[in-house]
């Protein structure tokens, strides 16, 4: 859903989430229809998915705030986003904050724009 709230998509973001799309053992063509219908259908809901496991759910917060700072811009409705999948998952809260300031670290492109209060 972070691809299509800014109602913008980059190269970068699309080669990450083939990325993402792929480490999962999902096929190219997969990956690049369901890129498709998300951007598309409107049927599809934006709500924050919720995990089984807050492993799963922390991984997939860690790679929406890599996916949302990748184009190097503010979006307000990306933070807000990735802020209501930590909520519905009950992570800690602020938990998220501090997982950016470790990908600023390794992250070419700072996302340090996400540390909003």
């Amino acid at each position: 859903m972070l691809v299509r709230l800014n109602n913008k998509i980059i190269k970068d973001k699309i080669n990450m989430i083939m990325t993402i799309g792929k480490r999962l053992g999902f096929a190219y063509v997969f990956c690049n229809g369901t890129l498709k219908d998300i951007l598309e259908n409107e049927d599809i809901l934006d709500e924050p998915p919720k995990f089984s496991n807050k492993g799963v759910a922390k991984e997939f917060v860690r790679e929406g705030i890599k996916l949302a700072g990748i184009d190097n811009e503010k979006d307000l409705k990306e933070l807000e986003w990735i802020d209501s999948v930590v909520r519905k998952n009950d992570l800690e809260e602020g938990w998220h904050r501090t997982e950016v300031k470790k990908i600023n670290k390794s992250f070419e492109k700072k996302v340090n724009y996400i540390e909003i209060a």
